[in-house]
C-alpha cells in the first residue's frame, strides 16, 4: 500500500507541477529566467574568472611584459609596432572579461566613426550622438548600482539573490579613463582643435594603451600625437 501511494504521488507530481505552471503563468517564467540568470552569472564568472591583470603580478612581469617589449623592439616588426601594442592592450584588458573588451572596442569605433568627418566641427547634434552612448555605458557600469541600491533603496533580498541586469554588474577596469578620453577627443574635434584626423589604429592605441588604460591619467589627444607619429622610428 505504501509503495502504491509513493508511485501514485510520483506520477501525479508532474501533473500538479504543470497545472501550477499553467496557473501561475508569468511567475513560472520569471522563476525560470532567474535560474537562467544565475546560471549565466556563474558561467561568466567561471569562464572569464573576473580576473584583472595588474602590474605587480608574476604573469605580467615575467610573461606578458617581456613578450610585448620583445615584439616591440624587434627591428623587422617596426612597421607593425602600433598593432602589437593594440593587440597587447586588448589582451591585457580582455583578461578581466570579454564583455569589457567589447565595450572598449565599441566606444573606440563609435566615436571615431562619428568624429572623423569635418561635419562634427560646430555640430552639437553630432557631438551629442558621439558622446552619449559612451556616457551611458559609464553610467550603467559605474553608477546605476548606486542609484538603485542607495538612492531608490531597491537592494531587496529577492534582487540580491537572483540575477539582475541592473544589479549584477561587474565594473570594467579603467572605464572612466577611456570614456573621458573618447569624450575629450570628440569635444576637441567639435571645437576644431584637432585639424588632422588620426588613423583608426592611432586613435585606438591612444584610447586603449594598456599602461595608461587602467591607471590613468586622462590624456587629451594633443598630449600623445607626437609619440604616436614617431612610434615606428622610436
Amino acid at each position: 500500500f505504501v509503495f502504491v501511494r509513493r508511485l501514485a504521488s510520483t506520477a501525479i507530481r508532474p501533473l500538479v507541477s504543470s497545472k501550477q505552471e499553467i496557473h501561475l503563468g508569468g511567475i513560472a517564467i520569471m522563476l525560470r529566467l532567474k535560474n537562467w540568470g544565475n546560471t549565466l552569472t556563474a558561467f561568466s564568472a567561471t569562464a572569464c574568472g573576473h580576473v584583472k591583470m595588474i602590474f605587480n603580478q608574476f604573469e605580467f612581469l615575467f610573461l606578458f611584459l617581456p613578450i610585448v617589449v620583445s615584439g616591440f623592439f624587434l627591428s623587422y616588426l617596426r612597421p607593425i609596432r602600433i598593432y602589437i601594442l593594440i593587440c597587447a592592450s586588448l589582451i591585457f584588458y580582455g583578461i578581466s572579461g570579454l564583455e569589457h573588451a567589447i565595450v572598449l572596442v565599441v566606444d573606440i569605433i563609435w566615436v571615431y566613426a562619428l568624429t572623423r568627418s569635418n561635419y562634427i566641427i560646430g555640430n552639437r547634434v553630432l557631438l551629442a550622438i558621439a558622446v552619449i552612448p559612451p556616457a551611458l555605458a559609464l553610467f550603467y557600469y559605474k553608477y546605476l548600482g548606486f542609484f538603485l541600491n542607495d538612492v531608490f533603496n531597491l537592494n531587496t533580498r529577492e534582487i540580491s539573490e537572483s540575477f539582475s541586469l541592473f544589479t549584477n554588474i561587474i565594473l570594467p577596469a579603467g572605464i572612466s579613463f577611456f570614456t573621458f578620453q573618447v569624450v575629450s577627443f570628440a569635444v576637441d574635434r567639435y571645437r576644431g582643435e584637432i585639424k588632422e584626423v588620426p588613423e583608426l589604429s592611432k586613435f585606438g592605441l591612444y584610447i586603449s594603451f594598456f599602461p595608461q588604460l587602467v591607471a590613468g591619467p586622462i590624456l587629451r589627444y594633443h598630449n600623445v600625437v607626437q609619440g604616436l607619429n614617431s612610434l615606428e622610428t622610436f
